[in-house]
């Protein structure tokens, strides 16, 4: 793994994209993840993508009740999300509950999987 070069000097972490606009959580994450991971942030949607093209990173996580747009479906946005950077493992975080959420993951799991064979 390479090093990367940071403020306080070289540092061997994976590259974490954190997505949200919530100001507590870009403190915190800071605070506790600054250790392990390289992080950059993006505080709305439009940074998300312009972040996942100009630098890819290993991980990204994202905060759906900050980040993606009202009216927007929240499967189809992480769908999009995994398209513009399909290597990389992808978190989705929410205080909310998503209807339908584990029904749609098991039913995406089980596409995913039968298309690869």
């Amino acid at each position: 793994m390479a090093s990367i070069a940071t403020a306080a000097g070289l540092h061997d972490g994976l590259k974490l994209l954190f997505a949200t606009s919530d100001d507590a959580a870009l403190h915190d994450i800071g605070q506790e993840l600054a250790p392990a991971f390289f992080i950059r942030m993006a505080p709305d949607s439009v940074a998300l993508f312009q972040s996942l093209a100009e630098q890819t990173p290993e991980i990204v996580v994202i905060d759906l009740d900050t980040i993606v747009p009202d009216g927007t479906d929240v499967f189809a946005y992480i769908e999009s999300v995994r398209a513009a950077a399909p290597q990389i493992l992808c978190l989705a975080i929410s205080r909310t509950p998503l209807r339908n959420a584990r029904q749609r993951t098991k039913k995406q799991a089980g596409t995913s999987s039968s298309s690869r064979r």
